[in-house]
């Protein structure tokens, strides 16, 4: 009973979101290749919680380069910069606790495949090279109406 309770709730947020998605994502230029239709509910999920990531990070003043930047080696979420800082962000987005902590889901082999794409971007990017790189992982939890940030800053990719 409450599993569908919870499940339905998370089916309403997810719907009057969408729209909002379709406009952000599909033909803005980005790198998301899939329409709203091909979208699983896993994958709508995680880009809510970019786009709501990137708002998080952009009213803290830092400006939007680049989502979902992908090569062979891995893909970063969100890439930003301020004040010749660049962040690296990988957003983890969270509706409920059943699958674990959003921090624990960036271990170190992910770690590693981040570090090798940072790498990569910044080859080549070469604009950046006098930038400060940088890595923090956002958790967006998606509990209540209102989303959460959990912003862990400077992460060591070890």
């Amino acid at each position: 009973m409450v599993r569908e309770i919870f499940r339905r709730r998370q089916k309403i947020i997810l719907s009057s979101f969408e729209a909002r998605l379709a406009s952000t994502y599909v033909g803005a230029g980005s790198h998301l290749r899939m329409t709203e239709k091909m979208m699983t509910y896993r994958q709508k999920l995680g880009a809510w919680g970019e786009q709501l990531a990137r708002e998080f990070l952009e009213k803290q003043g830092y400006a939007f380069v680049d989502c979902n930047w992908a090569k062979k080696r891995g893909e970063i979420d969100l890439i930003c910069e301020k004040s010749k800082d660049l962040l690296f962000v990988e957003v983890k987005t969270r509706a409920s606790q059943e699958f674990g902590w959003g921090e624990q889901a960036v271990n170190w082999r992910k770690k590693q495949k981040i570090k090798k794409t940072i790498n990569q971007f910044l080859f080549e990017n070469e604009k950046f090279n006098d930038y400060f790189p940088r890595f923090d992982i956002i958790v967006v939890e998606l509990y209540s109406l209102k989303p959460n940030f959990v912003h862990y800053e400077n992460v060591e990719l070890g």
